[in-house]
């Protein structure tokens, strides 16, 4: 019962409509900001990318393209400002926490590219990948395709 306790979410799960209506446009990329930057720790993280695994599952075919559309555009959204990619370097410098050393290397690396790289990482992360292949532009399919090309 502790251990249960202790290592359960004890966030309540965000919920989203089938289609991504609404307002869940701007809470999904919020979510996906959190994961690619890492907020709450490893475990929480974890938990978050296995959520948007799972939450693709769950979507209608139009929740599925907003979603890939999101993914694809995702660069825009999530880009940081130098000031912000200054702030990381001199953080990790000064207190040189392991999270901090990481978000220096993820700094050398697009958004989108870290998000798919974490989707990638979960159980389900090839399955995700394959399908938003489908959907995504010709851009984004060739980062998903080098990704899985490294999985293998």
């Amino acid at each position: 019962m502790f251990l249960k306790r202790l290592f359960s979410s004890r966030e309540p799960v965000a919920t989203f409509s089938p289609n991504l209506g609404g307002d869940d446009r701007r809470r999904l990329i919020a979510e996906m900001k959190a994961c690619i930057e890492r907020r709450g720790g490893e475990l929480k993280n974890a938990r978050r990318a296995k959520a948007l695994v799972d939450l693709f599952s769950k979507l209608n075919d139009d929740g599925k393209e907003v979603y890939a559309g999101i993914v694809d555009g995702f660069n825009e959204t999530a880009k940081e400002d130098i000031g912000e990619k200054y702030s990381k370097i001199e953080e990790a410098e000064l207190f040189g926490g392991s999270a901090s050393k990481l978000a220096v290397l993820d700094s050398f690396e697009s958004p989108r590219r870290r998000l798919i790289l974490r989707l990638g990482d979960t159980g389900n992360g090839q399955w995700i990948l394959s399908e938003l292949a489908t959907t995504v532009s010709t851009e984004s399919q060739k980062e998903i395709k080098s990704i899985l090309k490294s999985m293998c």
